[in-house]
């Protein structure tokens, strides 16, 4: 019987063996892993700060394009602004009697456009 027996105690030590064995196997991981925090929340903080900045320098750059575009947009309407006035003032002093019947014309046009929208 004693035979038997022998070959499942002989599997149980070495099932014990290797649990001893994946314990402390397990023991040097967390061990490890310990040591090994602080360094890498210290490499993910500063890959963090490093986007962070990237991102912050890349705004700062489409706000002042933007910016740009802005300032060029409004001397371009203040000039078109400028021609379209010269032009209607010449207009006026050469046509008189014209440019007073289109001001008239509009002014007739926009009262019934503003006075349908009450209704």
């Amino acid at each position: 019987m004693t035979a038997a027996i022998d070959p499942a105690i002989s599997d149980a030590k070495r099932t014990l063996d290797d649990a001893k064995k994946t314990v402390e196997d397990a023991r040097k991981t967390v061990k490890t892993g310990r040591r090994q925090a602080p360094e890498i929340v210290r490499e993910t903080k500063e890959a963090l700060n490093s986007r962070a900045d990237q991102a912050r320098a890349q705004a700062g750059q489409a706000a002042d394009y933007a910016s740009e575009q802005l300032e060029q947009a409004r001397l371009l309407a203040a000039e078109q602004l400028d021609a379209a006035r010269l032009y209607l003032s010449e207009n006026m002093q050469q046509r008189p009697l014209t440019a007073t019947f289109a001001a008239l014309g509009v002014g007739f046009a926009l009262g019934v456009i503003l006075s349908g929208r009450r209704r």
